[in-house]
């Protein structure tokens, strides 16, 4: 758009169409492989925009908690980013021109570098690059990304809460979940079903830790 904010260098450019009344405020947590951020588009008394970095090679798994109206560009082809609550994005964000924001929007982003998802490919015996869907975006009312959100967010109040372990044994449950529903991933394995490799290793580190 022509009246677009641009943001700081390294962050997302957002134009923020929604009104003035309008901030963005954000809240993030990192432990070992997981780094969650949320972000909310609403009425906060005013106050500054917050941004939102620009990840290298890095896809959003993103849930909705609000409908929220939305466009974005990826690449240079426009998107329809707005859906109703509950429903999960994935986003290149990486590649990602601009987001426009018209409606108040409350999202909690899963950061899923394609580097972490080429290690859960490798465990599981699949070769060639990693992507995910046919498309550098799109949104699904997904059964599972909600409830796996909703274990990891009260750690953003308490960090410190969330031990390292569990936090990549998220991600690892994670990303098998969404590599397996969204990228094509079949599980080459001779035995399938258990734990891949990486999760028995991290299994056998948390006896060893308690």
């Amino acid at each position: 758009p022509a009246t677009l904010a641009r943001s700081a260098p390294g962050t997302v450019p957002i134009d923020f169409a929604g009104g003035g009344a309008l901030t963005m405020r954000t809240r993030s947590l990192r432990r070992s492989k997981l780094q969650v951020i949320e972000v909310d588009y609403a009425d906060h008394g005013g106050g500054a925009n917050a941004t939102f970095p620009r990840l290298d090679d890095t896809y959003l798994v993103g849930v909705r908690y609000r409908a929220e109206e939305s466009r974005t560009s990826v690449r240079e082809e426009m998107f329809d980013y707005g859906s109703p609550a509950g429903h999960t994005h994935f986003l290149y964000v990486s590649g990602v021109d601009y987001v426009e924001l018209n409606t108040p929007s409350h999202t909690l982003e899963l950061i899923l570098p394609r580097a972490f998802m080429q290690e859960v490919a490798e465990d599981l015996e699949v070769c060639g690059r990693i992507e995910l869907g046919n498309a550098a975006c799109f949104i699904r009312p997904d059964p599972v990304v909600p409830r796996m959100a909703n274990l990891v967010r009260p750690y953003l109040d308490d960090p410190a809460a969330l031990d390292p372990l569990s936090a990549d044994s998220f991600m690892w449950s994670l990303g098998v979940y969404v590599l397996r529903r969204y990228g094509d991933l079949r599980d080459r394995r001779t035995v399938t079903g258990g734990l891949t490799t990486s999760q028995e290793r991290l299994a056998k580190e948390w006896i060893e830790a308690t």
